[in-house]
């Protein structure tokens, strides 16, 4: 069987990625109050457009993608950033 490759969506503060041995090309770090720090590798453009604009700043952001494995560490492959204020609506919508 194989596994489903469900998106999920988390949100927090965007901070740069430092070196790191997980060669996952991940650029940035999702620091999250209640699931911990999760490496972020943009899919498009745009998800590095606002990923770079966020990063360091004290704006809580929503990060969307895929959880992937590497050989040594996990990360999500983001294809939707945005500042939270402006996603809420979106993703309330969602359930309707």
């Amino acid at each position: 069987m194989k596994a489903l490759d469900i998106p999920l969506c988390l949100g927090g503060h965007i901070t740069p990625a430092p070196p790191s041995f997980c060669l996952d090309n991940a650029t940035h770090i999702l620091n999250t109050p209640l699931a911990g720090c999760f490496r972020i590798k943009p899919s498009n453009d745009e998800a590095k457009r606002v990923l770079d604009h966020l990063s360091g700043k004290e704006i809580s952001a929503v990060v969307c993608g895929h959880q992937k494995q590497t050989a040594n560490c996990q990360h999500i492959e983001a294809y939707y950033v945005a500042e939270a204020a402006a996603a809420a609506p979106l993703l309330q919508n969602m359930g309707n």
